[in-house]
């Protein structure tokens, strides 16, 4: 028997892999990324997923911490200096991120 109320693919919109996933960062470009730097000879769609999923968590942090760094000081905008301090003052953040180099003095450059 066939259910009326169902609906079916042609009445369902369309909802991309980020949607479904539940994630902002887009998940295909995650995917097509991947595959296109040959990372390995297949790239499966919970890897597009997971790996959106990682990077927006980390990204939602490191915002969230430099969030706070800057409302400390009561500025209106976050700066690279708040991130900075925001990466510095977290344990985890600063363990994830002690293999690369950023360059803050830079950006403290061109405001001068």
């Amino acid at each position: 028997m066939i259910n009326r109320n169902k609906p079916t693919n042609k009445t369902m919109p369309k909802r991309s892999s980020s949607k479904r996933a539940g994630l902002i960062l887009p998940v295909a470009k995650f995917g097509s990324l991947l595959r296109k730097r040959k990372f390995a000879a297949k790239v499966s769609k919970t890897a597009e997923i997971f790996l959106a999923g990682v990077i927006e968590y980390v990204t939602a942090e490191i915002i969230g911490a430099a969030g706070k760094e800057a409302s400390a000081i009561k500025a209106k905008r976050i700066a690279p200096i708040h991130l900075e301090r925001a990466v510095k003052a977290d344990m985890d953040l600063r363990k994830l991120t002690s293999m690369t180099s950023i360059d803050f003095r830079e950006s403290r450059k061109r405001r001068a």
